[in-house]
């Protein structure tokens, strides 16, 4: 790849719009247009963050952080695994509903069950990402000095990781998603020159 920070930049700026795009497409009625068109945002979104992601493998080996590298690689092995978790939900979700349709009505215990479920599996899962954000972010913290926006960017990724249990760690990762993206922008710019 001849300008890998350049294209992790704008990997991460179109990763965004896609976002924007699935919620959107979350606000439909489902059928099977939503669901292919999920099924599509999935893939794409599946190389714009491996792209963004090898962006600070790239960044990690320029300044030996080998931390930075292994966390990107870690990340890069998630979103693909994610990913075919969610293309595989997909695809089951097509099969029950070409066998039978989806009833409107929603028994309250299946509700109530649901969100017990939701809150046993949310503990393990918040503290894992939470773990990930933490050495993601003290990885990035290394490039303090040759990155704009990377101490700003590490300390959110620390500091959402910590939190993410209680919830406000989501919206502190967001924040401090937006401050990778600058990083991205700042180092292209700065190592791989104008366009």
């Amino acid at each position: 790849m001849k300008k890998p920070l350049t294209v992790a930049a704008w990997s991460a700026f179109w990763g965004i719009v896609l976002a924007l795009i699935s919620m959107l497409t979350g606000l439909g009625e489902g059928g099977s247009f939503i669901l292919g068109l999920n099924i599509v945002i999935t893939i794409v979104g599946a190389v714009l963050g491996f792209l963004f992601l090898y962006g600070f493998v790239v960044l990690g080996k320029k300044f030996d952080v080998a931390l930075l590298v292994v966390m990107a690689w870690i990340g890069i092995a998630i979103t693909v695994g994610f990913s075919i978790l969610v293309l595989i939900l997909n695809a089951s979700i097509i099969a029950s509903a070409q066998e039978a349709a989806i009833s409107a009505s929603q028994d309250i215990s299946e509700g109530v069950s649901a969100l017990i479920l939701f809150l046993v599996l949310w503990v393990p899962i918040s503290l894992f990402f939470g773990a990930y954000s933490i050495l993601f972010g003290v990885g990035l913290l290394k490039l303090k000095d040759k990155v704009e926006y990377a101490k700003t960017a590490a300390i959110l990724d620390i500091v959402g990781g910590a939190t993410l249990v209680i919830f406000i760690g989501a919206a502190i990762s967001l924040v401090s998603y937006f401050f990778k993206i600058a990083v991205m922008f700042k180092a292209a710019r700065k190592y791989e020159g104008k366009r």
